[in-house]
Parts: C-alpha cells; structure tokens; sequence
C-alpha cells in the first residue's frame, strides 16, 4: 500500500498524533547532536507539544515508532527523547530507561526505551536483549 494510502485511512487521531512526532523526532535529533542527551532531555519538554486525555501513552508511542522508520537518523535514543518529552509534558509520567548488551564480537551496544506505567512504549522491539543500567546518583533519570 502506498503511503498516501496509509495516511489517508489512519484515524485522525492517529494523524494528529503523528504530525506531532513528524517534529518532535527532528528537532530530538538535532538537540542530541548539538546539546547531548541531558540538554535535550531538559529542553524538549519546553516545547509546546500537546496531548488529549484521551490520547493513550501507546498511540504516542505507535506515532513515534511509526515516523521514526521514515525520519532518517531516528535511532533509539532519538525516539525515547522526542516520547519523554510529549508524554512528561502531558504528565504522563514516563520513565526514560538505558540499556546495554555485548554483541556477538564483543562490541558494547546500547538501546534506550521509555515506560509510562510500567508498560514499554517506546523501544520495546529489543528491549529484552538489553540488561538495564542504572543511572548514576544525582543525575537526570
């Protein structure tokens, strides 16, 4: 199915929702790359990004997952700082989580994910692979 097609059969909801990560995962890449994860962190919830109440925690993450196979550069971290920040400033309480594993030759890789209630909304597809790592006492989690 083409693309047009798809978008024109999504709920509006959906749509809306999407157009919403269509900007938050660019300007998440570029905060990563120009500021580093805590700056980002602390500056896209600034953004003016906006929920309904009736806007579930995983039709947020369904936008992000869904863009971000379409925004080139979209990686893990990129997705879980553009959800952090429309979920916490929705007051959705989400909760950013890192973690780590060795690959098959021995490189160290990483994934990042984010829960709201316990529940992944971002990241799941590896999430299981990866041993959580804890952050460092006083910083940002």
């Amino acid at each position: 199915m083409h693309l047009v097609d798809q978008w024109t059969q999504l709920p509006p909801a959906r749509r809306r929702l999407a157009r919403q990560a269509a900007v938050a995962l660019p300007v998440a890449i570029a905060a990563l790359r120009s500021l580093g994860t805590e700056r980002a962190r602390h500056m896209m919830p600034r953004l003016p990004w906006r929920l309904r109440r009736s806007d579930a925690a995983t039709e947020v993450g369904w936008a992000i997952e869904a863009v971000g196979r379409r925004v080139p550069g979209a990686r893990c971290l990129a997705k879980a700082v553009a959800a952090e920040a429309i979920l916490g400033r929705a007051g959705r309480a989400p909760d950013m989580h890192i973690g780590a594993r060795r690959s098959s030759d021995g490189e160290l890789e990483a994934h990042a994910w984010v829960e709201v209630g316990g529940s992944v909304v971002v990241g799941a597809d590896e999430r299981e692979s990866f041993s959580r790592l804890e952050p460092p006492p006083g910083t940002h989690a």
